[in-house]
């Protein structure tokens, strides 16, 4: 398999907007198929244990089922929200690659992932929780927020171990923060109004706002990752296709999707 270099090509500021929702509408189905085996399960459990109440010294017997449900709902969290945007980011890099999208095969992929997913979240969320205790500390959180805004990406895609993550994220963002800050507002902004929008609809509205809404933030991080390697280290379709470990010396046809 040979791939058009030309594909992958540097984007302005609005070009990846624009291409942000060309990937998510493009692939539409798989995409919130991705997201919905994560979120349904998660935002259930959720409704049961909000409609229970939270723990109270009323009812001990109660007070220890939920104490029970709503640890299990954050240890659910911790590992199924990383492997979610990790099977989002192979599936991203596949359609990049002007392959077929394979909800099994993008959350194999990441799974093979999930101890560094998982203990790069707990630590960038430990840290930017520290930084945000005072207000005074928020804009350091934001500025570090934006700096290790790839560590998924760099994990599922180039395998690195956490910490350098962190420290190869940072070189990426480098000289490239207000441009990253900028689109990611924009974003934010976008995602806020589905929110809004889809948590009116009673019961349900808040689930499928996170089903709706997840997708766009990891989407446009990730082209903004491709286009960061693009312009400092003439990134290719071919090492992209090496990091997701397809052969590209075969055919289509004798990939098995």
């Amino acid at each position: 398999m040979s791939f058009d270099n030309s594909q992958l090509k540097p984007r302005k500021f609005g070009d990846i907007l624009t291409e942000t929702f060309n990937v998510y509408g493009g692939n539409f189905i798989k995409i919130v198929a991705i997201v919905t085996f994560v979120m349904v399960p998660l935002g259930l459990l959720n409704l049961v244990l909000e409609l229970n109440g939270f723990p109270s010294d009323n009812d001990d017997g109660i007070t220890i089922m939920l104490v029970i449900g709503w640890i299990t709902f954050g240890v659910l969290c911790l590992i199924l929200y990383p492997l979610m945007g990790g099977s989002l980011i192979h599936s991203i890099s596949k359609q990049s690659l002007s392959l077929p999208i394979s909800i099994g095969e993008s959350y194999s992929f990441a799974w093979k992932k999930i101890g560094t997913l998982v203990g790069a979240t707990i630590i960038a969320a430990i840290l930017l929780s520290a930084m945000s205790i005072t207000i005074i500390l928020i804009p350091l959180a934001i500025y570090f927020a934006i700096r290790w805004v790839f560590i998924e990406q760099i994990i599922v895609m180039e395998d690195c171990a956490v910490g350098d993550a962190f420290s190869r994220s940072s070189t990426l963002v480098k000289k490239n923060w207000w441009r990253i800050f900028a689109v990611l507002i924009v974003i934010f902004i976008i995602v806020i109004a589905i929110n809004l929008t889809m948590g009116m609809i009673p019961i349900i509205g808040p689930i499928i706002s996170l089903i709706l809404a997840t997708p766009v933030m990891i989407i446009a991080t990730t082209l903004l990752y491709y286009d960061i390697r693009l312009k400092k280290e003439d990134y290719n379709l071919e090492t992209m296709a090496k990091e997701l470990e397809i052969s590209y010396g075969v055919s289509l046809t004798e990939i098995d999707y």
